[in-house]
Order: structure tokens, then C-alpha cells, then sequence
């Protein structure tokens, strides 16, 4: 439903009634599988105010026969209607649509449009007694009206918040790795009284957020700008950069299926350093595998991360790493102390890029169910779409404005394969992604950002 918490339902007549001389037409909305009958009017249009399954009926009578007085809004049903008229068992001459034109109604979630954006660090000087890290803004957030920004100070590979302002510069005074972040939110729903300085980490706050699989409208840039504070003579520069699930949900075909993740290329890999990638089992960030590719498969249901490793292998090689790893059984966490204590120069995407695998039943029972996933939202280049539909049927995709202009023009596109639009030329602002396939339709919606 809309913002007002109502909406217009309506159907059309085929034109396949027949209506005797002296009878008249009337439309009777009814609620639910019972067929309650909750509304009733002249043409075949109501607007409800709430979630549910509606259904507009045709009812055909004469008003000499059958009286309508007798119809109680909310207790009175289709099926008792039914039953008073011939087709029914009952002794009347009138005709009732009982199949009618069917609604399901849901409540709509209100889209979040907070975007962090990304940061830039600026070079530091080495260490004496204090230390300036200082980031840029990169001029591609999104502030949403009465949202504020704030700037979020971590410590360490856990994130662990040590301090916040307005501005993104901050002093540190030891050595170890920082990272600044931008964090756009509402004062009205995330209370930043919760953050405790030394204790509570970025995953915690993330795990509030929308993004972080919460509950709450704001946005956290949780891979930021980082710093590592130390010695100036051999810095360690290694940074894995950030993935992009190429989607977030997979189906499983014979319990099995294949994940995978795309680089946001903001890695940064010195010469001659190994790049892998780790996949973890969530909650505990168990290692199930680590490849040379970001395409994994996996079996069974569970919410999968693929994580980015850059690894200085001169100072320790792939074999003496996976010989104190135990697949299934090591956690990411023990693995991340590992290689903190021997020193050498890595580093590590923990965020990662997550994916769940389920049972679907289109892939079950050849569901004839159409689907449609775009993403990255916000995007200021390109849009990754892909698209599932009907066994046999080819898929129509046209971009239009929220007023329903067409932006860009239709285009076929095979199901179940991914596709690149490029929305540069767009203008800022949301658009809607519509699908078609066979006689079924599907929308998304993505935020094109400057």
C-alpha cells in the first residue's frame, strides 16, 4: 500500500454478462478466502485500507427478488449471497460472480535511500607522539532530508570504535591499523548513545543498519578510509579492497550451487603479493575454502561470505598459511590472529561479500514464478540485472522514470543470465526496472546517484 495506507483496486468487465430487462448490476467487494463481504458500489473499483486478499464479484438481480438490505458489511459472505440465488441451490433469479477478479494486498516497506558513499585517504606522515589521519569524501553519498553524517574512527581488523566527529580527521597517538568511516543516519531511530568508545565495533552498529541485515534506515561505510599508523621505513600498503555479491540469493539445483562475487576495484596489491579469496560459513565465519577466483561451490542451505586475501607471500608462503587451517572446523577470526602475529604484510576484505543458498521452488517444481534482481543501488555507471522467467519465454527489460516514461528501451534478455545497463547518461534520481515475460510482469527499483 502507499504512504496514505490506502489503495485502489478495479477490474474490468469481458463483457460476456448477460442482464435481463428490469435487473441491475452491482459490485461487491469481499476480504479473504471466507469471501466476507466488506464493500459494495456501482462500478468495479474500491480502495481499501489494509493488507489482505480481495476479490471484486459481479452480481446480476432484481431488486423485486432479492434484497440487498439483508447484507452485513464484515459478517455477511459471497457464499451466503450464493446460496439464496438458483445457481447457488437456492429459489432466486440473480447471478453472482463468485470466482471474481482476485487482489493481494501486502503493506509496502518504505525504500531507504541512505548511501555512506566512499572515502579517500590522504598520505600521513610516521609516528612520533601524535598522528593527523585525515579522508576526503568522494562526493558520492546520499543524505536523505533530516539524516545526519557523522565521521566514525575504528581500530584494528575488528573495527573497534574509538572515536566519532563531524569531520573526518582524527588524532591517534600508537601505532596499529585505523580506518575513518562515513555514517549517515537518523537521530530519531539510531541513538548513537549506544556506541561505547574501546568496546563496540563497526559490525556491531552495521548490524543495526538495513545493510547489515537490521532493522534501521542509515548507511555505513564500512570499509572506509584506512590507515596504518607505524614505522615509515617498510609500511605495509596491502589492501584487499571491497566485493559485490553478484547475487545475493542462489538456488540450489540437486543441493548444490555456485556463489560468487565481483572486485569493487579498491584493492590495492603490491608487486609480487598473492591474491586469493576465502569463503567463511556464517555466524561463525568458519573457513570452508580459499580459491584463486571468487566463485565458490558450495551444497546445502547456509549464508555464505567470500572474502578477499592480499598476502605477501615472501614473508609467508600458501603452504605454512593453510597447514594451521583446518577447512570446516577454523574460524576467519583465529585465522586473522595467526597472521597478526607473525607480522607479515596482509590484509584481509573481513566484510566480504555475503550470499545465502536455499531450496527454491522454481528450481524444485519448475515454478513458472518470473524474478528480477538489480544491483549495485545506488550506482552512478552501470547496473548489473539478472533476471529468472518461464521455461521457454524470453524476457522483455525496460527502464522507466518513476512516472512511467520509458528512459530506456526495451531489451531482450536471456533468463537466468546477468546483463550490464549502463545508466550514465540518466539523470540523478529513482527509476524503476520493469520486466516482462510471458503474460508476467516484475519491478525493482535503483537509485542513480551522481
Amino acid at each position: 500500500m502507499n504512504g496514505d495506507n490506502s489503495v485502489t483496486i478495479s477490474a474490468t468487465s469481458n463483457g460476456d454478462s448477460n442482464v435481463p430487462d428490469g435487473y441491475s448490476v452491482v459490485y461487491v467487494l469481499t476480504q479473504g478466502e471466507s469471501l466476507v463481504i466488506v464493500d459494495a458500489g456501482a462500478e468495479p473499483s474500491f480502495d481499501v485500507t489494509e493488507a489482505g486478499s480481495y476479490t471484486i464479484h459481479t452480481l446480476v438481480y432484481d431488486a423485486n427478488t432479492l434484497d440487498l438490505g439483508i447484507v452485513e458489511f464484515g459478517v455477511t459472505t459471497g457464499f451466503d449471497v450464493n446460496g439464496l440465488i438458483w445457481q447457488g441451490g437456492g429459489d432466486i433469479c440473480a447471478s453472482l460472480d463468485v470466482a471474481g477478479a482476485g487482489f493481494s494486498i501486502e503493506e509496502c516497506l518504505e525504500e531507504c535511500t541512505a548511501f555512506a558513499g566512499t572515502l579517500s585517504g590522504a598520505p600521513i606522515d610516521c609516528l612520533e607522539s601524535v598522528v593527523t589521519l585525515s579522508a576526503e569524501a568522494n562526493g558520492d553519498s546520499n543524505v536523505p532530508v533530516g539524516y545526519s553524517v557523522v565521521y566514525v574512527l575504528t581500530q584494528g581488523e575488528g573495527l573497534v570504535v574509538v572515536n566519532a566527529g563531524p569531520e573526518p580527521s582524527f588524532e591517534v597517538e600508537e601505532e596499529g591499523l585505523f580506518t575513518i568511516h562515513t555514517l549517515v543516519y537518523d537521530a530519531n531511530t539510531l541513538d548513537l548513545g549506544i556506541v561505547e568508545f574501546g568496546v563496540t565495533t563497526g559490525f556491531d552498529v552495521n548490524g543495526l543498519l538495513i545493510q547489515g541485515g537490521g532493522e534501521l534506515c542509515a548507511s555505513l561505510d564500512v570499509a572506509g578510509a584506512a590507515f596504518l599508523v607505524g614505522s615509515c621505513s617498510a609500511p605495509c600498503l596491502a589492501n584487499a579492497g571491497t566485493l559485490t555479491a553478484d547475487a545475493l540469493e542462489v538456488c540450489l539445483e540437486n543441493g548444490m550451487a555456485t556463489i560468487s562475487a565481483t572486485p569493487n576495484g579498491d584493492s590495492f596489491v603490491p608487486a609480487d603479493f598473492f591474491v586469493g579469496y576465502v569463503l567463511t560459513r556464517t555466524p561463525d565465519l568458519i573457513i570452508e575454502q580459499i580459491g584463486l577466483e571468487p566463485t565458490f561451490m558450495v551444497t546445502g542451505e547456509d549464508i555464505w561470505t567470500i572474502h578477499t586475501l592480499v598476502l605477501d607471500t615472501t614473508q609467508l608462503d600458501l603452504a605454512t598459511l593453510t597447514s594451521v587451517i583446518e577447512f570446516g572446523t577454523t574460524s576467519g577470526l583465529a585465522a586473522l590472529e595467526v597472521l597478526n602475529g607473525t607480522g607479515v604484510c596482509f590484509s584481509l576484505d573481513v566484510v566480504g561479500a555475503k550470499v545465502t543458498t536455499e531450496e527454491c521452488e522454481s528450481a524444485v517444481n519448475g515454478s513458472d514464478e518470473v524474478s528480477l534482481t538489480a544491483w549495485p543501488s545506488p550506482t552512478n555507471q552501470f547496473l548489473n540485472v539478472e533476471a529468472r522467467i518461464v521455461r521457454g519465454d524470453r524476457a522483455e527489460l525496460t527502464i522507466l522514470s518513476m512516472q512511467g516514461t520509458v528512459v530506456i528501451p526495451t531489451t531482450v534478455m536471456p533468463g537466468g543470465q546477468r546483463m550490464v545497463i549502463d545508466v550514465q547518461n540518466l539523470r540523478a534520481g529513482q527509476y524503476m526496472i520493469r520486466l516482462v515475460s510471458g503474460d508476467k510482469a516484475v519491478t525493482e527499483r535503483f537509485l542513480r546517484m551522481d
